[in-house]
């Protein structure tokens, strides 16, 4: 039997593929939103994440080739549009609901609340979905506009980045060290410092591990 859930999870999956729109346009989304209200009976249904929530979070224009879903039912499942094979994503996203529950970020669009992953989950999927020897300029770019939106002097909540990270990654990486030179990249970007080194190696040592443990599930 198909759950609620998978049932609510697959309406959003059939709508992103709505051949009327293109793929990843502001208007597939703004209709989407209309049609799936991301909040409803004090309940948030799901978070546009991707390059939109790095707009939104943000404020910066960007180019879009697909658009992005984390749908909140249980289990937690990531669905977009991507026509790229090596961009499409569906699947279960191993981190609880209970954490997105608890764990968001609301901008204001068009006088509109938008809810989006939290800073440092947008941070951490843009390093983990870059499965490649070397991290994309236009993947540079997107993880400094992240960078930038994190407020001068507040510290970065340790807790929630440790605990992402040591869901999402192989249990082989250091994820003590890694949150560590994640925390010292944003703080170093705050300092106005040249981090495009920093990024490259932050995503060799996680891309590395990362291709390892498909290596051994293959």
């Amino acid at each position: 039997m198909i759950s609620k859930a998978n049932e609510y999870t697959k309406e959003l999956k059939k709508h992103l593929f709505l051949k009327e729109y293109k793929v990843g346009s502001k208007d597939k989304l703004i209709n989407l939103i209309k049609k799936y209200p991301q909040k409803s009976n004090n309940k948030i249904n799901y978070l546009i994440a991707g390059s939109w929530a790095i707009e939104f979070a943000s404020n910066k224009k960007l180019k879009h080739t697909d658009i992005d879903i984390i749908s909140l039912q249980d289990p937690v499942f990531y669905v977009d549009d991507a026509k790229m094979i090596s961009e499409k994503c569906y699947g279960k996203i191993p981190l609880s609901l209970e954490y997105f529950i608890k764990n968001y970020l609301i901008v204001k669009y068009m006088d509109q609340e938008i809810y989006l992953p939290t800073l440092n989950l947008q941070l951490s999927l843009k390093f983990i979905g870059e499965l490649k020897p070397v991290i994309s300029k236009r993947a540079i770019k997107q993880i400094k506009l992240l960078l930038g939106v994190y407020e001068k002097n507040i510290v970065t909540d340790l807790n929630e980045l440790h605990y992402i990270l040591k869901i999402l990654l192989p249990k082989e990486l250091d994820i003590d060290l890694l949150t560590k030179k994640i925390i010292k990249l944003i703080n170093n970007y705050k300092q106005k410092k040249n981090i495009d080194l920093e990024i490259i190696k932050i995503h060799k040592i996680i891309n590395s591990k990362l291709l390892e443990a498909f290596k051994k599930i293959k």
